[in-house]
């Protein structure tokens, strides 16, 4: 489940203008880019190899220098031998020499074993081109940026039941649910949280309490412990979402069609996410209730509905966040999700702009 971010407005047309740009990216890639970004790569592919064989000269010249030295030791050895068996009154004075010149030749073999294993090493390489940066999933950067794990963050201990409900939906659901979770959103359409996905419009009013919830005879009762009083509620605990309810269908109904019946589009109800709630509800009640378990399995089981798109879904999240927006008299800052769309096209072109001239430019340098 993708959880977005409510300061973006347009986001069906951002969405459509995503996809079009990533189309119209992956046509440009067969006919063009994609030479030229071959091109590009085999150049890079060139100068590293430039590079690497320079590094590999390096080292023999350095191997050839070593091997010159050992050279002359082990001549000055066979000198000092020679010498001793010649005039052997001098092996007192020659042989500390000679012993000298053994421990000499023994050391050398190490920067030259260490530079023959260089050498071997760098010979076997066959390092990756540098590829750009960017990609052509210009609708998944989209998804990407207009989400936000904000509403997931919260200091207010009221709010741990919706961050824990949000989370575990968004574990157990796939990314063709979309929710929203916003201060803005709670006090304009009533609601805590909402989801839209292939199914419909999920409305949900969380409580975090332990003990028992009652709904008797049209009363809300709550036990908050075995040995507390039962206390009877002033206000029903399911009115706030059967005005939210309202609320969303009546502000449907005037952006889109009259003659709809948004109201079978719209579901959900309370959350309890206490791990020690117990629900005890009688068969008047008003409004669907349930755990986070019981809840997901309720969004699983409910069947997709003909037409309801993932650019339908955006609309009617359109409409709701733009009703919201207009209710404050200071708006909030809000970002268009067109834009966003053109910006990563403009970035994708800009990327590969400067891949390729990186590359091609090296290699000029280098030759």
């Amino acid at each position: 489940m993708r959880i977005l971010n409510p300061a973006w407005t347009n986001l069906s047309k951002g969405y459509q203008a995503a996809r079009d740009l990533e189309r119209q990216a992956r046509q440009n890639w067969e006919k063009a880019w994609g030479k030229s970004v071959d091109f590009a790569r085999e150049q890079g592919r060139k100068r590293t190899m430039a590079a690497l064989q320079a590094q590999i000269r390096t080292e023999k010249r350095t191997l050839r220098i070593v091997l010159a030295l050992l050279a002359g030791v082990l001549l000055l050895m066979a000198i000092i031998t020679a010498l001793i068996q010649t005039y052997p009154h001098l092996s007192l004075f020659l042989l500390p020499v000679g012993v000298i010149n053994i421990l000499q030749a023994l050391i050398l073999t190490i920067p030259i074993a260490e530079k023959l294993l260089a050498i071997l090493a760098l010979s076997k390489v066959q390092p990756p081109p540098e590829e750009p940066q960017t990609s052509l999933d210009i609708t998944e950067q989209w998804w990407q940026s207009i989400s936000s794990l904000d509403a997931l963050e919260s200091n207010d201990s009221a709010e741990a039941g919706q961050i824990a409900f949000l989370k575990y939906l968004a574990q157990h659901l796939p990314d063709e649910y979309l929710a929203v979770r916003s201060p803005f959103l709670q006090s304009s359409l009533n609601i805590d949280i909402l989801v839209i996905g292939p199914n419909g419009i999920w409305l949900f009013e969380v409580r975090h309490w332990r003990g028992r919830v009652i709904y008797r005879g049209g009363v809300w009762q709550r036990e908050p412990a075995p040995d507390a009083p039962i206390e009877s509620l002033t206000t029903p605990l399911d009115r706030p979402w059967l005005v939210g309810r309202k609320i969303i269908e009546t502000t449907l109904t005037a952006q889109f069609a009259r003659n709809a019946n948004f109201g079978t589009l719209i579901r959900g109800g309370l959350v309890f996410t206490h791990p020690e709630v117990k629900i005890e509800v009688d068969s008047n009640v008003k409004v669907e209730v349930g755990t986070p378990p019981q809840w997901l399995q309720r969004i699983r089981s409910t069947a997709r509905l003909a037409q309801f798109s993932t650019e339908v879904q955006l609309l009617v999240l359109d409409a709701l966040l733009d009703y919201a927006l207009s209710l404050y008299v200071t708006r909030p800052v809000v970002q268009s999700a067109i834009e966003l769309a053109k910006t990563l096209y403009g970035d994708l072109l800009e990327d590969l702009r400067q891949y390729i001239l990186r590359q091609v430019r090296s290699h000029l340098a280098k030759t």
